[in-house]
């Protein structure tokens, strides 16, 4: 990378970093002079989760990334993920003059931008905002089963019910057999769905 791409690079990293902390979002900022490991262009603690960005520049229309483009980043989030820190990876694109996202994992080979599933600016400020909410179990089950289509059908409508009441819904599949006795032929229309009810807490902090 030439001395001027490098800086514009920058540049396009301050800028993010700017908008992000005006919206009150704290920006940690990586120095490329500090960078003996695998490390994103930033990162944001937020929502009990540790996110890494990448940061991108394209004076292009259309611009499809590779793996080899994500530099640190796809390294950093399988050292997180191996040691068991919640960690979620972002490539940001600034397309011409427009800032695009798109979440990335170890199954991705590559990124294009524009697409339908990127998200824009104002929805990353308001991912890296929302309010973690913590829920705990309660002591409640609930037992489906028979027919697919009609467990399917019944269980739609009380997840519909119980989480505008704000509860969550933890479900659990099982197959049934035709003869319960013998237990050698699966029944491929018939179902078992058992439902563990959780709802939030009412400190909303962990125990």
């Amino acid at each position: 990378m030439n001395k001027l791409s490098l800086k514009k690079g920058l540049d396009a990293e301050k800028e993010l970093a700017e908008i992000l902390e005006k919206e009150g979002i704290k920006v940690i900022r990586i120095p490329q002079s500090g960078r003996n490991m695998p490390l994103p262009d930033m990162l944001i603690a937020a929502n009990g989760f540790l996110f890494g960005i990448e940061v991108k520049l394209t004076s292009e229309e259309t611009k499809k990334f590779y793996t080899k483009d994500f530099d640190g980043l796809l390294e950093w989030y399988k050292i997180m993920k191996h040691a068991g820190i919640p960690a979620r990876a972002f490539l940001a694109v600034k397309l011409i003059d427009k800032w695009l996202f798109k979440e990335i994992n170890m199954n991705t080979k590559e990124v294009i931008f524009p697409s339908k599933k990127a998200l824009e600016l104002k929805n990353i400020v308001a991912l890296l905002k929302m309010r973690r909410v913590f829920y705990e179990k309660i002591d409640c089950t609930i037992r489906l089963m028979g027919r697919k289509a009609d467990v399917y059908e019944i269980f739609s409508h009380i997840k519909a019910c119980l989480e505008t009441k704000g509860y969550k819904l933890k479900p659990r599949e099982y197959i049934m057999y035709k003869d319960k006795r013998t237990r050698t032929e699966v029944d491929p229309d018939r179902i078992r769905i058992y439902i563990n009810i959780m709802r939030e807490k009412k400190n909303n902090r962990r125990s």
